[in-house]
């Protein structure tokens, strides 16, 4: 939960995209060119800004981190309580 409140899924997508790229020290634009997408749609995931990122777009980054959606979306993070995966 994040301030008191449950977690929306787009920060959770945020969330686990930073971890990633820290784990493999992956700079948000160095992602972008592994992934092929644009800087500004990563940012705007990582920012925040991005409220429902598509999962076209969740699947190009997975590709770009050499990793399959399933694993992706296998992580603590994604377990919701009280229906928070708006």
């Amino acid at each position: 939960m994040v301030g008191g409140a449950a977690m929306q899924l787009s920060e959770a997508v945020a969330i686990r995209i930073v971890c990633l790229c820290r784990q493999k020290s992956l700079s948000a634009n160095k992602l972008s060119v592994m992934c092929g997408l644009r800087q500004s749609t990563v940012s705007n995931i990582l920012n925040g800004n991005s409220k429902n990122p598509t999962i076209a777009s969740i699947k190009k980054i997975c590709d770009g981190l050499d990793m399959s959606l399933s694993d992706f979306f296998d992580d603590p993070i994604f377990q919701f309580q009280d229906g928070g995966e708006n």
